[in-house]
């Protein structure tokens, strides 16, 4: 079986491998996440170790996660809804673009929604003083649909209830939609352990503990699984 899975992967085209080191992530997260529950051992350290931090003074301990971040996905209809928009806008890029440019812009929307997340925390008056991470492909899935829409502006997609829509009204919006939403970063209400946010700079996973950058290092941001405190407010995790 693990012979045929590896000939799958390694046949399948640079959109489809995508697709599958996100779903893979995704499953190894989960997985791990319900052994340790049901050996009552904390499951979030995995993830927050593969997770974006909210400054670049944390990211400095934690380069890796520029990258590992935007193949992280934890709740099932995240990681739904990013693969199917990314595997139908991806389908459409590939008329007038190559693999290779398909790779690149996933992972230069990432890098620019991470460091617009970052920038945010870091110079907002509503996000300053807030510690958050910051999972999900959405920014670099983000970037893909805006440079189809871009490319091909008048191409139709037929949507249930709706009928035909040019790809240039759904990039905007659902760019209006998540610009809408920035603002409910601080006070989203939480669903199946998860709080969902913005596709500009995919999802921030708010956390209350605060430790040094050496312990930080060496702590992984470990916290309860369960409970968070974002203010006042208590967000699962």
């Amino acid at each position: 079986m693990a012979a045929t899975i590896k000939q799958r992967f390694l046949s399948a085209s640079m959109l489809m491998k995508i697709i599958y080191i996100n779903i893979a992530v995704f499953l190894i997260l989960r997985l791990s996440a319900i052994v340790c529950v049901l050996f009552n051992v904390e499951a979030s350290a995995l993830q927050e170790f593969l997770a974006l931090p909210a400054s670049f003074s944390e990211l400095a301990y934690r380069p890796w996660t520029a990258l590992t971040y935007m193949f992280v996905h934890y709740d099932v209809m995240h990681i739904l809804f990013n693969m199917l928009l990314l595997y139908w806008f991806g389908q459409i890029f590939l008329y007038s673009s190559t693999p290779k440019q398909l790779v690149v812009l996933y992972f230069y929307g990432g890098l620019a929604g991470g460091l617009l997340y970052i920038l945010a925390y870091t110079f907002l008056p509503y996000f300053r003083g807030q510690s958050a991470l910051l999972i999900g492909a959405s920014a670099s899935i983000m970037a893909i649909v805006v440079a189809t829409a871009i490319r091909h502006h008048d191409y139709n997609l037929r949507l249930l209830f709706i009928g035909n829509v040019a790809l240039k009204w759904i990039a905007i919006i659902a760019i209006a939609i998540d610009l809408l939403s920035l603002t409910d970063i601080r006070s989203s209400r939480p669903y199946r352990g998860r709080d969902y946010r913005s596709h500009l700079c995919a999802r921030p996973q708010p956390r209350h503990r605060h430790h040094s950058p050496r312990q930080r290092r060496h702590r992984f941001y470990r916290q309860p699984l369960l409970t968070r405190q974002v203010g006042s407010k208590s967000a699962a995790a």
